[in-house]
């Protein structure tokens, strides 16, 4: 890993990542939701053919106490410490609502081949220019991930609610990166279907049965469990032409199988065109498929999405699987153990563009879009904030300093009655207590 956030992953092969800011896409009208789908199908119907995308989403639980710490009134010892008590406890009332537990870190990492780290730096350069130009159209924020922030966030995933403290200053003669974040052990060989990390036990599931006509709902309701989850989804785009010939290819695959099917009929004296139920909806999906290519501008991905489990006990692993798969019970979709591959899914999950390759699955541009990263743009600063409230959509805490936003002033607006001086004097109360 480099300072400046490009990472050589080997043969020849590099690596960079983008966070983004979220936006509100689940709370907005039904109109709005479109205008921001179409918009996402776009920016990647733009990829080059030579790239390589992943999209991850890396929640990982607060540490209550630290969060607590920054959020809670400090008593003082000057006759008011019985009105901070009761402003905290409203406090942590609230903190059991909603998603207040969980920290969600979203990023894009774009993978290359080149010759040499000079070139890959030119080229990831150029695709990043680009990728942000086109996120700001959906007003969504971004930042090209330096190494200690790439670094920060591989070890979150690796060692979830440990304290991560990393500088490149303090790179020895004989040490790498990956020393300062790496675990004591990983055991692989305890079973097939999860691994160890230390004392904790993982598991990876990937998406084995697509939905026919998948929601957007997917990730939204993954996001919401509060356990310790990585997902990631791994986007290569098929060159044009070749997406072509792949659709025909099968389809001539199919034509071959239905014609097999017709011939057996006849030696076996049975209507010719009695096919096979499932070949008939792969040969009408196949078909469909070639016309989205051809006339509705659609370009094809190799697809594949995995999710990373990181839990204190084999029981918690085995709950948070269970609640997965509810999801996609709901989803009309499947998840699967990676019986006897725990460690290429363990690759393949982390934030750094390694997919696994046999397990893609080709879809079109408007099936990978439809996996909608964003949900709602919360306002959540843990540095020691004024609560404000909470979001009546999401149900999650309204935290916010002021002071370092770029335009701390506001307006509090609101009809005759309905507490607006209450809520001014709320929060100078707030702001007077937590400052003695």
């Amino acid at each position: 890993m480099c300072e400046d956030g490009i990472c050589e992953l080997g043969n020849d092969i590099y690596s960079m990542s983008i966070g983004f800011s979220d936006i509100d896409y689940q709370i907005a009208t039904e109109e709005n939701q479109q205008v921001i789908f179409g918009k996402y199908q776009n920016i990647l119907n733009s990829l080059g053919n030579d790239i390589d995308m992943c999209l991850t989403i890396n929640n990982r639980l607060l540490d209550i106490k630290e969060f607590e710490e920054n959020m809670l009134l400090k008593h003082a010892g000057d006759g008011k410490d019985f009105q901070r008590v009761i402003i905290n406890d409203y406090i942590l009332d609230n903190v059991k609502k909603g998603n207040n537990k969980i920290t969600s870190e979203k990023m894009f990492t774009f993978s290359v081949r080149e010759a040499n780290i000079r070139d890959a730096r030119r080229t990831l350069g150029n695709i990043a220019s680009e990728f942000e130009k086109s996120f700001r159209d959906l007003k969504c924020e971004t930042h090209i991930m330096d190494g200690v922030q790439r670094l920060s966030t591989l070890y979150s995933i690796v060692k979830p609610g440990e304290k991560f403290n990393f500088s490149f200053e303090n790179l020895g003669i004989k040490e790498t990166s990956k020393d300062y974040i790496a675990p004591y052990c990983f055991d692989f060989k305890e079973s097939r279907d999860y691994f160890r990390i230390d004392s904790r036990y993982c598991k990876v599931l990937y998406l084995s049965s697509w939905a026919s006509e998948m929601g957007d709902k997917l990730l939204y309701r993954l996001s919401n469990l509060e356990h310790n989850l990585t997902m990631t989804i791994h986007m290569k785009v098929v060159p044009r032409g070749k997406d072509k010939e792949l659709i025909k290819t099968k389809l001539n695959a199919l034509d071959k199988q239905i014609g097999n099917e017709n011939r057996r009929n006849i030696k076996n004296m049975m209507d010719p065109d009695q096919i096979p139920v499932h070949l008939r909806m792969s040969y009408a999906g196949t078909t469909e498929l070639l016309e989205e290519v051809s006339n509705r501008d659609q370009r094809m991905f190799y697809t594949s999405m995995f999710i990373l489990i990181n839990a204190s006990s084999k029981e918690e692993m085995e709950l948070i699987t269970k609640d997965i798969k509810v999801i996609c019970t709901q989803c009309d979709c499947e998840f699967a153990e990676m019986t006897l591959e725990q460690e290429d899914g363990f690759n393949a999950v982390l934030p750094l563009g390694n997919p696994k390759e046999e397990l893609a699955r080709l879809v079109t541009s408007k099936v990978c879009s439809i996996l909608m990263p964003f949900t709602s743009k919360e306002l959540m600063n843990p540095s020691h904030p004024v609560f404000y409230g909470v979001n009546q959509i999401t149900s999650n805490m309204i935290l916010c300093n002021r002071f370092y936003l770029e335009t701390p002033s506001g307006w509090i607006l609101g009809k005759p009655g309905q507490g607006k001086s209450f809520k001014v004097k709320q929060e100078l109360t707030y702001i007077y207590l937590s400052d003695p």
